[in-house]
């Protein structure tokens, strides 16, 4: 099933505070391997320090999707439900309805910026979220069997999400894309150069006309 787009923005900004926090992180992190009668479910998103403490999340953008029968996967030594907003409204039953030790997470809409040749001030706004703690995670005790699982987890999981990626970045076409850009953002801005000045000289011509006392027909065929 492929992800909703505020699924897509709760994940990218669990990635970023990864990457904020120099810890190690991966979404869909497949739980055990077939030989341990395991793999048949996965942590929405799995973090781990290099003092090997795990943290899982569980991403919900809605109640049918909390209610679904998709289980809850909390594996770590902290445990959290992320949401999404829209469903504040119903924030009391989903803390009834979730694990006292399980930490809840609100995910809040913004707006965003990166920059972008393409666009004429070089900004391009996009959405995006931030996140605010509801309740609290209670740390949990595991065996290191567990932990154990946890590591051969995301390692696998890492492994085949690093061989998806290589197949579709091909560092030779990678360059070529950035140096099509450029040329793109260059000839764009030469031509909305010249339209500028097209537009200019136009403008300055019907008014030279205007002052020359011609007609409303005589100068139609000058407007756009």
């Amino acid at each position: 099933m492929s992800k909703t787009a505020k699924t897509l923005l709760i994940e990218n900004a669990l990635s970023e505070e990864t990457k904020l926090r120099r810890i190690y992180g991966c979404p869909e992190v497949t739980i055990g391997f077939f030989h341990q009668g395991k793999a048949d479910e996965h942590v929405d998103f799995m973090t781990m320090d290099s003092h090997g403490l795990f943290k899982c999340y569980e991403i919900k953008v809605s109640l049918a999707d909390f209610k679904s029968d998709a289980k809850l996967s909390f594996y770590g030594h902290y445990n959290y439900l992320v949401i999404h907003e829209d469903l504040l409204k119903n924030i009391e039953y989903i803390r009834n309805e979730t694990p006292a030790y399980v930490g809840i997470i609100v995910a809040k809409e913004c707006s965003s910026f990166k920059r972008n040749e393409l666009k004429e001030n070089g900004v391009e706004e996009y959405p995006a979220v931030y996140l605010v703690a509801d309740r609290k995670a209670k740390k949990q005790k595991l065996t290191a069997e567990d932990e154990m699982l946890l590591k051969d987890s995301l390692v696998r999981s890492l492994y085949w999400k690093m061989e998806k990626y290589k197949e579709g970045c091909d560092p030779v076409e990678q360059a070529n894309l950035k140096a099509d850009v450029r040329r793109n953002a260059q000839a764009y801005k030469e031509e909305h150069r010249t339209a500028e000045k097209a537009k200019n000289n136009l403008y300055r011509l019907i008014r030279k006309l205007i002052r020359e006392g011609r007609s409303e027909e005589e100068l139609e065929e000058y407007y756009v």
